[in-house]
């Protein structure tokens, strides 16, 4: 099993950047209009108000895309690009997970001192990632 944020995030949060850019937007425009500023020089402000709120969020977001857990033949792995193998521990090394340590969204500790640092993944992934992981002292994992 794989677990990680896949390319739908991605366009979960453009669609979320782009609600806030249309409302930004639209409060450029009447903040414009009732200062009497509102321009046609000045359009490119509001095309910046629109688009800059989805670009930063992508932004932000994509990275945590491009790592997952993967979890196959008796081996936790950690995988950059669905391809190459950053770590790779024994499933029966495995310890207990942690959520928000050294400033991931996740850390997974191992037996032998070794720990894989998942990046980032929405909540209810590090919840199914904590229930399939059988951890002496697993934290609880709400998905609420």
């Amino acid at each position: 099993m794989e677990y990680g944020n896949s390319h739908r995030v991605i366009y979960r949060v453009a669609l979320i950047g782009l609600c806030l850019g249309v409302f930004a937007a639209v409060a450029g425009v009447i903040g414009a209009a009732i200062a009497g500023t509102l321009a046609p020089d000045r359009l490119h402000l509001l095309l910046a108000l629109l688009l800059v709120p989805p670009a930063l969020l992508v932004l932000a977001v994509t990275p945590t895309v491009l790592f997952r857990i993967r979890i196959a033949d008796g081996r936790v792995q950690h995988i950059f690009l669905k391809r190459h193998v950053l770590s790779d521990y024994p499933f029966e090394d495995f310890r207990c997970i942690r959520r928000f340590e050294r400033g991931c969204a996740a850390v997974l500790h191992f037996r032998d001192g070794g720990r894989i640092h998942f990046f980032g993944a929405h909540r209810g992934e590090i919840a199914r990632l904590a229930r399939d992981l059988p951890g002496e002292n697993n934290e609880t994992f709400d998905t609420i």
